[in-house]
């Protein structure tokens, strides 16, 4: 099975009459805007409300057919360590007659992270298998700005 992983903002991914899919933004970048009285550093497990989805497209093989599958998604640093609890698992099943199946998470919120290069992971496995196998991933940065209130006299 292969996947096509790309990540977007939440109001701008459209699944059409026609059934294809159109993804008018592609994500690499976040600007975090840090208002100037927040804590330095950040506390753990902090977010923004931000909308956002990952998008994946399996081309399933006709044996896939009728498997349930689970595909997993998590947000790492470039050492491979799990970012913010990010680590979400999600069953489907690939229907006969339909060689694309999708899977779209559709997100919230965001964890403030330290700034830097990040990777969204996506991997797959049968369900019930021990083992997940990375299909790909997805460059991220995080950029921040913090926000200097105006001066007032």
């Amino acid at each position: 099975m292969r996947c096509a992983l790309v990540l977007g903002r939440q109001d701008l991914g459209i699944i059409g009459k026609d059934n294809n899919a159109s993804l008018i933004v592609l994500l690499h970048q976040i600007h975090v805007q840090i208002p100037a009285e927040a804590p330095d550093p950040l506390p753990e497990k902090a977010a923004f409300p931000m909308g956002w989805h990952v998008f994946c497209q399996w081309e399933t093989a006709p044996e896939e057919i009728g498997t349930t599958f689970e595909q997993r998604i998590q947000l790492l640093n470039m050492s491979g360590e799990l970012q913010a609890d990010f680590d979400s698992v999600s069953p489907f099943v690939p229907e006969k007659k339909k060689p694309i199946h999708r899977v779209i998470a559709n997100l919230n919120l965001f964890p403030v992270l330290a700034e830097g290069h990040y990777r969204l992971r996506l991997s797959l496995r049968k369900s019930g298998d021990k083992d997940w196998s990375v299909s790909g991933d997805h460059p991220l940065q995080i950029i921040h700005k913090r926000v200097v209130e105006p001066v007032t006299s």
